[in-house]
């Protein structure tokens, strides 16, 4: 069924769906796909999908972190489009 992110389970990573649309911290879409990237290059790859996200009109959506505080949640659609343009 459709889980919504107040109901989402944290298993080491946070992952949420709205309306078909998968969402993740930097830290859980790095994670899922085995990355690893020093804080100030996770930070730029936030700033990177949050400027994908305004560009496209898609929310941002802040969770809490025991580290951080809270920290943003990104379609993964936007993490993937930041990841590739800081290789690029």
């Amino acid at each position: 069924g459709r889980i919504r992110k107040a109901e989402a389970v944290e298993l080491g990573a946070r992952v949420g769906e709205s309306r078909e649309r998968a969402w993740q911290t930097v830290e859980a879409f790095l994670a899922a796909r085995g990355l690893r990237l020093g804080e100030a290059q996770a930070s730029a790859l936030g700033r990177r999908a949050a400027r994908v996200c305004r560009e496209q009109g898609w929310p941002v959506s802040p969770v809490r972190h025991p580290r951080f505080g809270t920290v943003n949640e990104y379609p993964v659609e936007a993490l993937e489009e930041a990841l590739t343009e800081g290789l690029g």
